[in-house]
């Protein structure tokens, strides 16, 4: 709408909502994440191999750990640290919650993220999610590959980030359902949609 002689413009957050997303979009982002995964994993390693901070925070005799497993160290130090870690998120790329979680997520009905599909798909839709479903899943052990090698090198019993974060006690997610595609979720996975908007 317009106030005064200026035209409000939407924002590029809302360009979601306007246009579906184009398919390079995805390779774009995937970029990004592989940079971002890259980063927390050095920062991470920093911390793990601080021994004076690491005692002290092994001293303190924590009860559980509130982590974003967006970011990889709240889970590894979870699990060095023998306590529950419970997740609160918004969701993880390439479905990784899901997954972790093994929720079926059959791509017969769910959408792929970047497909610009809805949950109703016509046959050429369905082999399209699928064909997208393999072609992420590849991408995905790309962009993961950072957090996997610092899981294996920290964590000697468990090898993948997907395998470290299926120990999740408790799954916070930031979303409501009414505002996703129908998808089964795990009893330990809590809708709080909302709790943190003002």
């Amino acid at each position: 709408h317009e106030t005064g002689d200026q035209k409000l413009q939407p924002s590029q957050g809302m360009a979601v909502f306007l246009k579906p997303p184009k398919f390079t979009d995805m390779f774009i982002n995937v970029e990004r994440l592989i940079n971002f995964t890259s980063t927390q994993v050095d920062s991470c390693e920093t911390l793990l191999n601080n021994k004076p901070v690491m005692s002290r925070l092994r001293g303190e005799g924590f009860d559980l750990l509130l982590t974003d497993p967006f970011l990889p160290c709240g889970s590894v130090l979870a699990h060095i640290f023998s306590i529950p870690a419970v997740y609160f998120l918004r969701g993880l790329p390439c479905e990784l919650d899901l997954k972790a979680n093994q929720c079926p997520s059959p791509p017969s009905y769910v959408p792929v993220f970047f497909s610009g599909n809805t949950d109703v798909m016509t046959y050429p839709q369905r082999v399209k999610n699928m064909i997208m479903s393999i072609l992420q899943s590849y991408i995905c052990k790309i962009m993961y590959a950072r957090f996997d090698d610092l899981v294996s090198k920290y964590i000697g019993d468990i090898t993948t980030y997907r395998e470290l974060v299926s120990h999740g006690a408790i799954w916070l997610l930031r979303y409501d359902f009414t505002f996703e595609w129908p998808k089964p979720i795990m009893p330990n996975m809590v809708l709080i949609g909302g709790i943190n908007c003002a």
